[in-house]
């Protein structure tokens, strides 16, 4: 079986996070609004990349850019709640979008004490929606 998924949209929210090893782990919400004659609906995804894809996301996107990722589909149940994620495996820029601010200047990594304890902790503390 392939778990190849697609999905083009705007960054409604993007967060970066350090596991305790110090890989770099970004969690964004990409959100995908389309109108048929009667009305509009909004397709939202959370989407999660780590490590060298993660650094290169969190220094070249920001809020409202436009975006395409493909990768992995992954589902995880929260209180008796099943949310869709899609694990990155690549990125790109998308034409249009309009900035909510300016690019974003690499960060230095984390002191130690701004690690997680593991990389799959952040999936424990924060409902994905």
């Amino acid at each position: 079986m392939i778990n190849a998924m697609f999905f083009q949209g705007t960054i409604e929210n993007i967060e970066t996070r350090y596991s305790k090893a110090g890989n770099t782990i970004v969690i964004m919400t990409i959100t995908n609004t389309f109108k048929t004659q009667k009305n509009e609906y909004q397709a939202m995804v959370k989407c999660t990349a780590f490590g060298d894809l993660g650094d290169w996301i969190s220094s070249n996107f920001v809020e409202g850019d436009n975006i395409v990722v493909n990768g992995r589909f992954s589902s995880n149940t929260y209180k008796d709640k099943t949310y869709m994620d899609i694990i990155v495996q690549n990125a790109v820029r998308s034409g249009g979008g309009k900035r909510k601010k300016a690019a974003p200047k690499p960060k230095p990594k984390p002191k130690e004490e701004d690690y997680y304890e593991d990389e799959e902790e952040y999936e424990e503390e924060d409902p994905p929606f």
